[in-house]
């Protein structure tokens, strides 16, 4: 999204145009939500987290100071609502490169042989993959979504991959380089 797009988005929903909102609902809800599940690694509680951002999103549009940074603020209002999430249920996180199965996973057995592997990495390296590696955000904007910087953002990039790479080998996903 452009600056000027950006723009035209907060304008029409901070006047309360449902049509762009439901623009931005439509053309972000995906990114979104697969965010909320590589956190939650649920898709109930994700659904809830997509919702309860939206809102959010929709009730607190005057908060927002630079419209250009329209998609970073909802992608942490996102993480933030996820990380509450499961926080709130008291979850304890544990402390690949086949770039198809990581990046694109092709069924749901892929889906949740990486959902698993990524829960058993900590969830700085998670937040991190899943935001540059599957919504292929660039990482300067990872490292603006999470308040990072951006050598950060590529060793635990760097940390996670490897992480993965050990995780899926024990879960019995071996694959030629």
């Amino acid at each position: 999204m452009n600056k000027d797009q950006a723009q035209h988005i907060v304008k029409g929903l901070k006047a309360g145009d449902q049509t762009v909102f439901k623009t931005l609902y439509d053309n972000y809800k995906e990114p979104l939500y697969r965010t909320a599940v590589a956190i939650c690694n649920n898709s109930n509680d994700a659904e809830d987290v997509l919702q309860d951002s939206f809102v959010k999103i929709f009730t607190k549009i005057d908060t927002l100071k630079k419209p250009e940074y329209l998609t970073t603020w909802m992608y942490r209002i996102v993480i933030n609502a996820a990380k509450s999430m499961t926080k709130s249920k008291q979850r304890k996180w544990d402390e690949v490169e086949e770039e198809s199965l990581i990046t694109q996973p092709k069924n749901d057995s892929q889906w949740f042989l990486l959902t698993t592997a990524l829960q058993r990495i900590p969830v700085g390296y998670r937040n991190v993959f899943v935001l540059h590696a599957i919504q292929e955000l660039p990482q300067e904007k990872v490292a603006a979504i999470l308040g990072i910087s951006i050598g950060t953002v590529k060793s635990q990039y760097h940390r996670g991959r490897m992480k993965l790479q050990k995780i899926l080998k024990e879960l019995g996903v071996h694959y030629e380089k």
